[in-house]
């Protein structure tokens, strides 16, 4: 195993552990993410960046590698990296969402489907 690999297997492998850290810290109320910023909670904010960024990144991602296949290594890890970041910001608002009191507990259809 190459020394990039085992960097790039360290480096998902610390943006999985803290996306579960901060989920469990916005269910448990030691972080806050549902205050606003400009018109629309920063939580929000979170999953429209997350929701973008992969439905326009992976198709770009999966075209470039079909024309430029010389360079497939550098497209795989902005992949890799990028929608794992995207799951992180999607991962905190559905945190935000579950932790709702229960007379104020959303529908979680859409949020379920995009985690």
């Amino acid at each position: 195993m190459g020394i990039t690999k085992e960097k790039d297997f360290w480096a998902a492998t610390l943006i999985l552990i803290i996306t579960v850290f901060l989920m469990i810290a916005e269910i448990l109320r030691w972080i806050r993410i549902g205050f606003l910023v400009g018109p629309f909670r920063l939580n929000h904010w979170f999953v429209w960046i997350g929701t973008v960024y992969i439905a326009f990144a992976v198709p770009t991602i999966a075209l470039l590698k079909r024309h430029f296949p010389e360079r497939h290594q550098i497209f795989f890890r902005v992949h890799m990296f990028g929608n794992l970041l995207a799951s992180l910001l999607i991962s905190l608002h559905f945190a935000g969402q579950i932790s709702r009191p229960a007379e104020f507990y959303p529908n979680l259809g859409t949020g379920l489907v995009l985690l």
